[in-house]
């Protein structure tokens, strides 16, 4: 398994691949074996190290041979590889899964930042092909990768994501309010969590925003939590201005800060217009937040009925999400309720048996 996370954090292949690990650890038959591409990082300590991915890959691509990275592990006795961060290798000795979260960088090139990407995209294409089997995390996600990649649906396995147990536990009142206090948040306000980038659609929720009554943008600041990813400097400019002392930016915030702001928040609402899953709206479900949420891509799969789903591209449709989600109260204690609910069937226990299943199958 290849870790990917940075050197610092993690990120969401990352979480995936750490929850997935520390799960198929509990099971009886497997042994996990961990491995990572020689990418100059420190991540994932401890795992063998099967050279360079791109060396690799540029060979398997034009002479058709396999990774030898994997000579590495000698007679540790390998049964599969399983690729969890999109880099997949060639291996004619081992069956091979690749988890493959979405296909963005080709249903939407506009929505990725890299050199050259026509070529990469051309080659990240053919290396899924090597893959005996893929997982990927939604009914969405799937039928883009048979649409973009040409992957029988035979050969595709939905296995959705968990949502951390933490996230539901009770957060005790006083922290919560120590919290915001510390943010310099009020008690009520509206809650957004993504890297800012044009797929997450923040500008819209922004100027959605600004179209609810003055009295509202007062007592339900807009507050948005996450860093700056590329592709949005207009955006940029105007939170860096503080133009709007009713949205409120807070960039990087550490994990049990952000678990207690999420708890605190009146609502959340999930914009984006594009997702390969939407582990934000189910992190918002465990920890008992009325949610409003886009109803584009895999994001009504997670969703279902508990919560309010609206077009992200109408600004006038988020803007009357957010004015349901802070004046109806019994709106909000029911989609609390059912967004816990929902959130129940979504663990990484879950996640790991189906992966399990996956790994018997192929073998």
């Amino acid at each position: 398994m290849e870790n990917g996370a940075s050197a610092n954090t993690l990120d969401g292949i990352g979480h995936y691949t750490k929850s997935l690990q520390q799960f198929l650890r509990l099971a009886p038959d497997i042994e996990v074996l961990p491995y990572r591409f020689d990418s100059g990082s420190a991540c994932n300590a401890g795992a063998q190290n099967v050279g360079l991915f791109q060396r690799q890959a540029l060979i398997a691509l034009i002479a058709r041979r396999a990774f030898k990275g994997f000579s590495a592990f000698g007679d540790e006795g390998i049964d599969l590889i399983h690729a969890t961060d999109h880099l997949v290798p060639k291996s004619h000795d081992y069956p091979v899964i690749a988890t493959l979260m979405d296909v963005i960088p080709l249903s939407h090139p506009q929505w990725v930042d890299y050199r050259f990407k026509r070529l990469n995209n051309a080659a990240w294409r053919a290396s899924f092909r090597w893959a005996d089997r893929i997982i990927t995390i939604s009914e969405y996600s799937k039928s883009q990768i048979i649409k973009y990649i040409g992957v029988p649906e035979s050969a595709i396995d939905v296995i959705p994501l968990g949502v951390d147990e933490e996230w539901f536990a009770e957060r005790d009142p006083e922290l919560i309010a120590a919290t915001q206090a510390r943010y310099r948040l009020p008690q009520t306000y509206l809650l957004f969590v993504g890297t800012l980038q044009p797929r997450k659609n923040v500008s819209a929720l922004i100027r959605a925003h600004e179209r609810l009554p003055a009295r509202v943008r007062q007592t339900h600041p807009l507050v948005i939590i996450g860093r700056y990813g590329w592709g949005s400097e207009a955006l940029l400019s105007k939170l860096k201005e503080n133009a709007n002392a009713n949205v409120k930016w807070l960039k990087y915030v550490p994990h049990n800060d952000l678990q207690c702001l999420m708890a605190g928040a009146t609502g959340f609402v999930f914009p984006s217009l594009l997702e390969g899953f939407g582990l934000p709206v189910l992190e918002a479900f465990a920890a008992g937040v009325p949610v409003a949420a886009a109803q584009t891509s895999s994001i009504p799969e997670v969703a279902g009925d508990a919560a309010i789903l609206f077009d992200p591209e109408s600004e006038e449709a988020i803007a009357s999400a957010m004015t349901r989600l802070v004046e109806d109260v019994d709106l909000r204690a029911s989609l609390s309720a059912r967004g816990r609910e929902r959130a129940r069937g979504f663990s990484w226990e879950q996640t790991a048996i189906k992966t399990i299943e996956t790994y018997k199958a192929v073998l």
